[in-house]
């Protein structure tokens, strides 16, 4: 409102005249519809980090089970003593 204010006087002091005439100004506010909560926003927002963190232990537990597995049985070192060659992977069905 002030600024509309002061737009009049500095159009009135540049037309030259003081009793010009100008369109009013209405002030609404914009119209946006209600607020709702998403639920599914919040369900989301708690369960998709609880996922994520799920599947990476899922994954991280296998990878140190089979490690342990492989030390525990021995199973690279006695390749090597029998004079196999060395594989990378070691395949155990479990």
């Amino acid at each position: 409102m002030i600024q509309n204010v002061l737009d009049r006087e500095l159009i009135r002091h540049f037309a030259g005249n003081p009793n010009l005439v100008l369109p009013s100004l209405n002030v609404h506010r914009y119209p946006f519809p209600e607020y709702t909560i998403d639920l599914l926003g919040l369900v989301l927002e708690f369960a998709l980090p609880l996922i994520f963190m799920i599947a990476f232990l899922y994954s991280a537990i296998n990878i140190i089970k089979y490690i342990a597995i492989e030390k525990e049985l021995q199973l690279k070192e006695a390749m090597k003593i029998m004079g196999l060659p060395g594989r990378n992977k070691i395949i155990i069905l479990i």
